[in-house]
């Protein structure tokens, strides 16, 4: 995990947990149920924290144009025919380089927060 300072705010970024933040607080008061220990996420991953869920909502036939360029995900809530986010909920990341604002869902989930976050391949 590592802690993140801005001003009044202090973020703790949990690579290892998906990408996720493990806790935000602004002048030491907590704003979100976050966790202090892995195994607390390890065990109820859907309870704490604040996970990257990317791609977000439910993407119908797994199929979404961006750019235009389209990008085909695996159907994995195949009752609906869907791809539904939260695919990388449980894969470790890694912190990199911060290189600009733009995401291209075809090298790899990224999320740029704090650090860049990229998904280990």
């Amino acid at each position: 995990m590592k802690d993140h300072a801005f001003g009044n705010w202090q973020v703790i970024s949990a690579a290892e947990c998906g990408g996720n933040l493990a806790c935000v607080r602004w002048c030491g008061h907590d704003i979100m149920h976050g966790f202090s220990h892995i195994s607390q996420w390890q065990d109820a991953p859907t309870n704490y924290g604040f996970p990257v869920l990317f791609p977000p909502n439910r993407i119908a036939d797994g199929t979404f144009c961006f750019m235009g360029k389209t990008y085909h995900l695996p159907i994995n809530e195949p009752e609906r025919g869907n791809h539904l986010h939260g695919i990388a909920l449980r894969e470790a990341w890694e912190y990199g380089e911060c290189g600009g604002d733009s995401v291209d869902p075809a090298d790899g989930y990224t999320a740029l927060f704090c650090d860049r976050l990229c998904r280990k391949s």
